[in-house]
């Protein structure tokens, strides 16, 4: 994004946790277009960036106003073939472009997100009326995040890890889960298990934009075993015959943060869960709430 930086107009809504969405007036997007340069929106779930020839396409379809949405998966309704291949051990969010409440499923030009989070090689997938996932080919930057593919005929994106190949008739795919086997919300005490209401003693917080969780609490309902190590500062899980040995204050592997004690309990990032539990988990921006998934 260097080269086009003079040349951008960029609309930042990224400290706003609870948007997801922004409302850009048609002319203001065919002023930016007609003169070559780019738009880049950044919201709270992610970032997109349209290059002038996207912008010219939007500024002709759009009869009001444009609102592009950054959404979790869970707000679209994956049916259970297109979940069990999209969700994976990463986070996936969707690009939408609407006008006037109607979805644009026609746009020429190209477009750049940058992930909420980091990726190995992130896949992407158009979604159309008719709920059909078919595959984008996509450039991706793993210095800075993004992803930019080319705009054809849909204006619905998913963008995620694919775990597995695409749905076919000898391929058996596992449903996603309609409902989380656990939900946190920050700063909250209580939390659900499989939709029961429970209550803890700490609750999950947000550090450097990290999202901590309480290592035990999640591992024992998991069906793991957790030994607490004084001595060394340490916590050792057994888990599906695997052993993992968590020491406080000291780096995880892989950059995946740091555990450490709040209140005489271990907090770890959701990601090193995800790493060492195998669940997949999710970010509810609006509402921030840590949705944690059984595909297994």
């Amino acid at each position: 994004m260097n080269d086009t930086a003079d040349y951008t107009v960029v609309l930042d809504l990224s400290n706003l946790s609870s948007v997801s969405e922004i409302v850009v007036p048609s002319a203001v997007i065919e002023i930016i277009g007609d003169a070559g340069m780019y738009m880049y929106v950044q919201l709270p779930g992610g970032s997109v960036l349209f290059d002038a020839d996207a912008l010219i396409s939007l500024g002709q379809q759009v009869s009001s106003d444009l609102v592009l949405v950054i959404e979790t998966p869970e707000a679209f309704q994956l049916n259970d073939d297109q979940a069990a291949y999209v969700y994976g051990a990463y986070n996936v969010f969707m690009v939408g472009l609407y006008d006037d409440g109607n979805r644009i499923d026609g746009l020429e030009g190209q477009v750049t997100i940058t992930l909420p989070s980091e990726v190995e090689s992130p896949a992407v997938w158009a979604l159309d009326e008719d709920g059909n996932l078919t595959a984008v080919p996509a450039t991706f930057n793993a210095d800075d995040q993004t992803v930019t593919f080319a705009v054809s005929d849909f204006a619905l994106f998913v963008i995620g890890q694919e775990v597995v190949t695409l749905p076919s008739a000898t391929v058996p795919l596992a449903p996603f889960p309609a409902a989380p086997f656990m939900e946190l919300a920050i700063g909250q005490y209580e939390y659900t298990q499989e939709g029961t209401p429970q209550v803890n003693d700490v609750a999950p917080f947000i550090v450097e934009e990290t999202v901590m969780v309480p290592l035990r609490l999640i591992a024992e309902a998991l069906g793991a075993e957790v030994e607490w190590h004084r001595a060394t500062r340490s916590v050792t899980i057994y888990y599906e015959g695997e052993t993992f040995t968590v020491l406080i204050d000291q780096p995880l592997p892989d950059g995946a943060g740091t555990p450490t004690i709040v209140n005489s309990r271990t907090f770890v990032p959701t990601c090193y869960i995800e790493q060492m539990l195998g669940v997949t988990i999710t970010w509810d921006y609006e509402y921030e709430t840590v949705n944690i998934y059984q595909l297994n």
